[in-house]
């Protein structure tokens, strides 16, 4: 009896097509009282979602606290900071997987900072696993394909490489494939 059925992409190939199927995600949020432009989590995540279902790819996270800070402000305002890291598991429709830490720190006067550092770690581990410029004056530009239109157009396959390793110093991306 032979086996006919076809095995499924590895987790790296459906990356490689994830990512080629993304364009560029814009900054489409403003901080006014501090005068910077940014990606919103909603944005990255309206972006991102139907790709990785398309190649059926799940992104697992997980988070655990690394740092809680409550301080005075000189306003007399109490402030929260938060500090966590973050651990993604992407899982391929095969079921093998890879994982990697992103850290995530926000501050908030509210009691909003760990919710906050969440999203900041998510949005910021999906920028990375996914290659998404932002097609701004922030360099990416540079890159791109001339009239390239933003979060539409396919970008050049990359093949995925995992890193070497342990530690993740600075935040960046270290995957170990487990099998």
């Amino acid at each position: 009896m032979t086996d006919t059925a076809t095995k499924p992409p590895t987790v790296f190939q459906c990356l490689n097509d994830a990512v080629s199927s993304l364009g560029y995600v814009g900054k489409d949020g403003h901080n006014d009282n501090q005068g910077f432009s940014f990606r919103s989590i909603d944005g990255v995540v309206g972006a991102t979602r139907l790709p990785l279902l398309e190649h059926g790819l799940s992104l697992i996270p997980s988070f655990k606290s690394l740092e809680q800070t409550d301080y005075v402000k000189d306003d007399g305002r109490v402030s929260h900071r938060s500090v966590l890291e973050g651990t993604f598991r992407v899982v391929g429709p095969g079921g093998d997987e890879f994982q990697f830490t992103m850290i995530g720190e926000a501050m908030d006067t509210e009691g909003r900072a760990s919710n906050k550092a969440t999203s900041a770690a998510t949005k910021n581990a999906m920028i990375r696993l996914l290659q998404i410029g932002s097609g701004g004056d922030d360099g990416d530009q540079s890159d791109a394909v001339p009239h390239q239109r933003q979060a539409s157009t396919p970008r050049p396959p990359q093949a995925p490489r995992p890193a070497q390793g342990g530690g993740n110093a600075g935040g960046s991306l270290a995957a170990t494939v487990a099998g």
